[in-house]
Formats: C-alpha cells, sequence, structure tokens
C-alpha cells in the first residue's frame, strides 16, 4: 500500500532515550508534549 504523504504528522527518533520508556511506549507527558509540538506545526 502506498502512503500518502499528508499522512504522515510525526517521524522521531529516539536518539538519547528519552523518549521511550522500559517498554519501548510512549508515557502520557511524551504523547502530550508531542501532540502540542504537532499542533503548533
Amino acid at each position: 500500500m502506498a502512503l500518502d504523504r499528508k499522512e504522515i504528522k510525526l517521524v522521531a527518533i529516539d536518539v538519547d532515550g528519552t523518549l521511550l520508556n522500559s517498554q519501548h511506549e510512549m508515557t502520557p507527558r511524551v504523547e502530550r508534549r508531542c501532540a502540542k509540538r504537532l499542533r503548533r506545526g
């Protein structure tokens, strides 16, 4: 399936280990901060 480029909202790389927790999940705090930055554009 081809992806429409408009569907991609965010690409993030966890270089320093601050994006994902030890279960490889985003915490609610990180999710809120990412959502805030997405709203800013």
